[in-house]
């Protein structure tokens, strides 16, 4: 019993040994095989791209260029601005005068059209020459002298100071303006007042005096309503005018009227 017993211990470990040596077998070939096998090969991709403008560059603005490779991988250059391509504007200078600005021609782009405004030219100023009299002072102001622009014709006319005419006075109304006897037999008077604005001097209700010029007749034919007034009388021909004709001023007739009940 003892030895089928050993006999048995014997078979199992050979069969065990044997079983181990073939698993081992077995694992280097597999080994063996993997190592076998040749790495993958990976080819380097070399980029092809088109090109094309996705946005047109402009006088004043930049564009742009994309540029495409068939795998998807893109990029993008800026295309400068062109600038203005300016000419000039047919009939659009304007030449400076002596008292006026001119300017330059304005240009336009030929591309988008933008227009810049040529400079402005600054007025040359007269050439005057020299002033001369006018001979036109009177007794009541200076006279005046003109000069001519030797480039436009243009005048410049300027009071000619210390020119007024000094008169003297042939004699003095009664308020104190001056006159001068002229050949016409009447005498020429250089002021106005009171003749413009008149002054009424009543010697009494019946009398009133007043000075005027020729081609007033308001003023007496209201001095004598107010006299009617102040007589209780009617407004009729009981009322009487005299006239005086006295001179002249600035062409027209001063005369003095006195007004009174006939």
């Amino acid at each position: 019993m003892r030895f089928r017993y050993l006999k048995y211990v014997f078979l199992s470990v050979a069969i065990i040994s044997g079983l181990l040596f073939t698993a081992c077998s077995n694992k280097t070939e597999t080994v063996d095989e993997v190592a076998d096998i040749p790495e993958e090969i990976v080819e380097e991709h070399e980029h092809i791209y088109t090109e094309e403008v996705t946005m047109e560059a402009a006088c004043e603005n930049d564009g742009e260029k994309t540029f495409t490779c068939e795998c998807g991988d893109t990029y993008t250059e800026v295309i400068t601005a062109t600038g203005h391509s300016y000419e000039e504007v047919a009939d659009s200078a304007v030449a400076a005068t002596c008292d006026t600005d001119g300017k330059d021609a304005d240009t336009k782009c030929s591309v988008c059209e933008n227009v810049v405004e040529g400079a402005v030219i600054t007025a040359t100023g007269h050439q005057f020459g020299e002033y001369v009299y006018n001979n036109n002072a009177s007794t009541a102001a200076d006279g005046t002298e003109t000069a001519t622009c030797s480039v436009c014709g243009g005048t410049d006319t300027r009071t000619k100071a210390g020119t007024k005419i000094e008169v003297v006075y042939d004699g003095y109304d009664e308020f104190g303006n001056g006159y001068v006897m002229g050949d016409d037999g009447y005498k020429h008077f250089d002021a106005k007042c009171p003749y413009a604005t008149y002054q009424a001097n009543w010697t009494n209700n019946s009398e009133v005096y007043f000075y005027g010029i020729k081609g007033s007749p308001s003023i007496s034919q209201s001095l004598k309503q107010e006299m009617a007034v102040k007589n209780g009388i009617p407004y009729d021909d009981r009322i009487k005018t005299d006239y005086n004709y006295l001179g002249y001023y600035n062409g027209q007739l001063v005369f003095s009227c006195r007004i009174y009940i006939g």
